[in-house]
């Protein structure tokens, strides 16, 4: 839950590839990826997408079967788990079949971000819309099984915020809804029983925790630093007016936190240890996607159309991009230490911005003692500091080959 990667990243708008998504989706998760290949998620028609980051290449298709909104996949194991509208299940990375499948209590909605902490899959049950009792429900990742459940009947939906971890922690804040106050909880990892509870009085962003303090968006304009151990406050700022600062989440880079409202457009970069704005940037329209930083930059999508890349030491503009139609995903993934942004418009267009060095492809053949190709011969490639890079068995031919 930090927000930022380090890598290079794109100081132009230069399209690496594009491709269609099937059934014109409605696409609002970030892309998550492993080893070159990405998975990502629409919206409306549940559909979980496997590809290839350098080629744009769609590997598999499956469905959820029910929305996924907010909740980004979670790659585990040799596992893709998805949350949407009452049900979790577990995807094959490699074949996309599905392997398990979960119902929260009472069949309610996940709409916010789970997250994997220590080996279990801990999951935000209740939409604001819902009735309550609300739920935050751990499982075991492997085989969907429940381990653990938390409710309580003055815990608010935790809708629109997420999950993050902290030491033997999670923590968690709620959303708006009549009857309830809203909350920062930390649980222990254990048992899920209560830590600490902060009552904060209104919607929450997803947290971010670094260097022990948890920092959050608020509804109200205010941006929250609270001790992650604790949950004392330890400052709060109020930025502007009528910022609703809970649907983006905070990033942290060296000191500096990188906040956003949506429905104003303002981003600001505050400085944690003076607790003093360094400067704002006033998008035109709503902001839509998360924050993303990379090599001194932050990246987001608008609602204008537009995919925009500013300087993260003032806020001026270093480039932005218009598609046809507004960009509510936005994410960064990490290629060989080059950073290529994966967008996805609502013009139905899966887009990956940036460009790669040239690769080298290796090929390997393997002989006996008499000079005959030697199949199943174990082949393992080392980098200068003699850290495993590659590793594999060669065919029938006697052969293997290693891409990029």
């Amino acid at each position: 839950n930090s927000g930022w990667m380090d890598v290079d990243a794109p100081e132009t708008p230069q399209i690496f590839w594009v491709v269609s998504l099937p059934e014109k989706p409605d696409v609002r998760v970030q892309p998550v990826t492993f080893e070159n290949k990405s998975i990502i998620t629409t919206r409306d028609t549940g559909k979980v997408i496997y590809f290839n980051t350098i080629t744009g290449e769609k590997l598999w298709m499956n469905s959820l079967g029910v929305y996924i909104h907010y909740s980004s996949p979670i790659i585990y194991n040799g596992k893709v788990i998805v949350c949407g509208y009452g049900k979790v299940a577990a995807f094959d990375l490699e074949t996309g079949d599905k392997l398990w499948e979960y119902t929260p209590p009472d069949g309610k909605r996940i709409r916010a971000e789970p997250t994997l902490y220590q080996g279990i899959l801990f999951l935000p049950v209740g939409h604001y819309r819902d009735s309550p009792p609300f739920y935050i429900v751990a499982l075991d990742p492997d085989t969907g099984t429940e381990i653990n459940v938390f409710t309580d009947p003055d815990l608010p939906p935790p809708s629109d915020s997420g999950i993050v971890g902290y030491g033997d922690l999670i923590i968690f804040g709620t959303r708006y809804k009549s009857g309830f106050v809203q909350k920062l909880y930390a649980l222990r990892v254990s048992d899920l029983s209560v830590e600490w509870v902060l009552e904060v009085g209104s919607s929450i962003s997803p947290p971010t925790v670094a260097d022990g303090i948890v920092y959050v968006g608020l509804y109200n304009s205010t941006i929250l630093a609270v001790d992650a151990s604790t949950g004392s406050v330890v400052w709060k700022l109020v930025v502007g007016s009528g910022n609703r600062f809970y649907r983006i989440a905070p990033v942290y880079k060296d000191g500096v936190l990188y906040v956003a409202a949506y429905n104003t457009g303002l981003v600001a970069a505050i400085d944690t240890s003076t607790q003093t704005v360094i400067w704002t940037y006033d998008a035109p329209s709503y902001i839509y996607s998360q924050l993303i930083y990379a090599d001194g930059k932050i990246y987001f999508g608008c609602d204008d159309d537009y995919l925009r890349c500013l300087n993260a030491s003032d806020g001026s503009i270093i480039w932005e991009y218009k598609g046809g139609s507004d960009w509510q995903s936005v994410s960064i993934v990490d290629i060989g230490g080059y950073g290529i942004v994966i967008a996805a418009s609502n013009d139905y267009n899966l887009y990956a911005f940036g460009s790669l060095p040239m690769f080298v492809t290796l090929e390997i053949e393997v002989l006996d003692e008499n000079g005959n190709p030697l199949p199943n011969a174990h082949v393992q490639l080392f980098t200068r500091d003699w850290s495993l890079a590659r590793e594999g068995d060669t065919g029938g031919d006697g052969k293997i080959t290693f891409f990029n």
